[in-house]
């Protein structure tokens, strides 16, 4: 399977120099010591942790690296639990060792180090949303759509083949109508609120600890995929695009299936985030405190 990881800090330090060391082992066996010299560390034990084809991009500015690997599915479970233990330890800002089959590396839990998103889906800080979102970091392991051909020139020559099979499968059998029902449902109401609430940003994303609020626009599902794109209420007006598979190919059992799981929940994330904004505008609008009248049909109305 491929894998996406996201992590704070540089090339050569952090998690991408784990990964390095990784991507070079031969042995099957892997013991590692997290903070062997504190009373916290512990130690794992894994039977395999070995990836391949590993790829580092650097994003100086932005200070994170984008590192893409293959691994078998066991081994990407082993490594859900390697970063759920790093984020235990450091992420609160502790700086440790960890020792690889004796092969010493630092983390930086104080400075940079930080592994932030495992195939675009969010890691947190801690262990609070790592834990919230495992089974949709197990359920990426399913996430390549098409099967693994080894010939470059006969995958060139098969895409187009396999892209209209694809789409095919997809629009007649994949999706589930009531999914799509359940988007149009939300588009329905979001657009309904704008309009009552009379603010082109309904949506409130608490998340952070700070009342943000943004819009949601350009939402539509397409060869397999559900996109739209996010616009903070804010002086940069922070973008984000979003992108889901929401079918995705077993290569063990060579099917396509539903990505209910993991679609769900962005879909749930987005529904609260919309009750939030309207609870907001029923208990507080500065623009309707002059004329209680108003004030109250819109609050009848909402």
């Amino acid at each position: 399977m491929k894998v996406k990881i996201k992590s704070t800090g540089y090339k050569d330090e952090g998690f991408p120099k784990i990964l390095k060391y990784l991507n070079q082992i031969n042995s099957k066996q892997v013991i590692i010591n997290l903070d062997k010299i504190d009373l916290d560390g512990f130690d794992l034990v894994f039977d395999n942790l070995k990836i391949s084809n590993l790829n580092v991009d650097v994003h100086k500015d932005e200070h994170y690296c984008i590192s893409t690997f293959s691994c078998s599915k066991p081994v990407f479970k082993n490594l859900l639990k390697l970063i759920r233990s790093l984020k235990k330890l450091g992420d609160g800002g502790h700086t440790f060792s960890v020792q690889i089959n004796n092969k010493s590396f630092s983390w930086d839990g104080d400075g940079s180090d930080r592994v932030e998103e495992i195939n675009d889906i969010d890691c947190g800080s801690g262990t609070k949303t790592f834990d919230k979102n495992y089974k949709l970091f197990t359920s990426s392991m399913n996430n390549n759509l098409t099967p693994n051909i080894q010939n470059e020139d006969l995958f060139n020559k098969l895409r187009p083949i396999i892209k209209e099979s694809i789409n095919n499968v997809i629009d007649d059998r994949i999706i589930p109508k009531s999914f799509i029902n359940a988007i149009n449902k939300f588009k329905q109401e979001y657009i309904q609120t704008v309009q009552k609430i009379d603010d082109d940003f309904p949506m409130l994303d608490t998340s952070s600890g700070l009342e943000s609020f943004y819009q949601v626009k350009d939402m539509e599902i397409k060869d397999g995929k559900w996109t739209y794109t996010l616009i903070y209420d804010d002086y940069n007006k922070t973008t984000y695009h979003e992108s889901i598979n929401l079918v995705v190919f077993d290569e063990d059992d060579k099917t396509f299936y539903f990505n209910g799981d993991y679609a769900k929940s962005y879909l749930s994330d987005l529904k609260k985030d919309l009750k939030k904004g309207i609870k907001y505008f029923k208990e507080y609008n500065p623009s309707f405190d002059d004329n209680e009248e108003q004030r109250n049909n819109f609050l009848n109305n909402l």
